[in-house]
Parts: C-alpha cells; structure tokens; sequence
C-alpha cells in the first residue's frame, strides 16, 4: 500500500506535464519576414578601356537613395526629372559594379534601369555612351 501512495503523486506530476504539452499546438511561430530594404548595384560593361569618366542615370520607384562608388572611384550625384544623374570618374573597371545605392524594398530590383548619358576618355576626350553598358542588379 505504501508503494502506491508513492505513486501517486508521481503519476498525478506525469498526468498534469502531459496535459499541459498537450495544450499548445506544437507548432512554433513564423519568424518575421526579413527587411527588403537595402543595396542594389550597378554593374558596368565597357567595350574598350580608355574609359575614365561616365554620367549615369538611373530611374525606379522609390528613387535611389544614398548613392556610393565602388572604391577607388570619385562619385558626385544629383537629382534629375524623375531620376538620379551619378558622375563616375577614376579607373573604371572593364566589368562589375562601379555603384551602389539604397532602396526600400531591394526585392523590387526590376523596377530600376540604368543608362549612360555621357561618356569621357582618360584623355577628356567625348566618348559616345554606347561605350559602356550599365544595368541594375541585386
């Protein structure tokens, strides 16, 4: 008899756990969705390599925001008609991002274009914008 009186209280404590695991759903919460907020790049392509300066502007909605140069190269920005001009000068690479800039929601990349208004050699020379090739990539 003294044995069961030990198991009782045992039994009662296994009871009221498994009662209370059983009470929730055993699923964990989603966690939030992650910020879509942040960079896109754009990437450059030049089809020859006395290239020393470009004009890019770039369109989207929201409008580009917080506009840097890949390191090693001299970026001045201001706003133009629906868009954003980036003056980009220094040894600009054959191919790969010379740009950066900020966005609300980074997921919308296809909602951005890029193109090169004006183009400059080395020499200070005018160069036709089809030297180079510009797009916006995540």
């Amino acid at each position: 008899m003294k044995g069961l009186r030990r198991l009782g209280p045992v039994l009662l404590a296994v009871g009221v756990v498994a009662v209370a695991y059983s009470c929730g759903d055993g699923v964990e919460p989603e966690p939030p969705p992650p910020d879509p907020a942040g960079f896109l790049r754009v990437s450059l392509t030049l089809n020859r390599a006395d290239v020393g300066a470009l004009i890019i502007r770039m369109s989207g909605d929201p409008l580009p925001d917080s506009i840097r140069g890949a390191p090693g190269l001299t970026v001045y920005d201001a706003p133009a008609p629906q868009s954003v001009r980036a003056f980009v000068a220094g040894p600009l690479p054959d191919s790969g991002t010379v740009l950066q800039f900020w966005t609300s929601n980074a997921n919308l990349v296809g909602r951005y274009s890029a193109w090169v208004e004006q183009a400059a050699g080395t020499d200070y020379e005018q160069l036709l914008p089809s030297v180079a090739s510009v797009r916006v990539i995540r």
